[in-house]
């Protein structure tokens, strides 16, 4: 598998609200359950420095999370957090519901072959789609489904996929 960073950010804290000490946290994690009281995360500022805290309240709020750290009592403590981000430990991440689901992250800088063998690049984005993801291998868009991707090994850092004709940028 590919070199992980140690550090998986889920949160994004953006403003204060109240006087308490609240933070608005803008989730960026399909898991809501990460922000639930009691919750041990890291808060890690833009230069990476990691505070361990443990979430206290929490509430849904619009479109994120009103949450309430162990270490923030007042506005002033609460004004200091803006821009800073909630971290998981990379092992502590949520197990995905089955073997054929993974992270983003772990799709990002896989090697991408052909079921031939021809190897096409290595994949830069993965851009979020209703219907199913697309994979990015420089100017070749791969959807995520199982008709196109034969295979995903992670241990050999490694994607294998079923080309149709007019899907390579040289078949225009």
């Amino acid at each position: 598998m590919q070199d992980q960073p140690k550090w998986r950010t889920i949160g994004a804290i953006t403003r204060t609200h109240g006087l308490a000490g609240q933070v608005f946290v803008f989730p960026l994690t399909d898991f809501p359950d990460r922000f639930k009281k009691g919750t041990k995360v890291q808060l890690q500022d833009s230069k990476g420095n990691l505070k361990p805290v443990v979430i206290t309240d929490c509430s849904k709020f619009k479109n994120g999370f009103l949450v309430l750290f162990d270490v923030c009592h007042s506005i002033e403590l609460a004004e200091e957090l803006k821009g800073v981000n909630l971290v998981v430990d990379y092992d502590d991440r949520m197990p995905m519901p089955d073997e054929q689901t993974f992270y983003v992250d772990d799709i990002v800088g896989l090697k991408v072959y052909t079921d031939d063998g021809k190897f096409l690049g290595v994949i830069s984005e993965v851009l979020p789609n209703p219907a199913n993801d697309i994979y990015c291998i420089g100017d070749i868009m791969i959807p995520a489904v199982s008709e196109f991707v034969l295979d995903i090994n992670l241990a050999e850092n490694k994607m294998v996929v079923k080309i149709i004709p007019g899907m390579l940028p040289e078949d225009e």
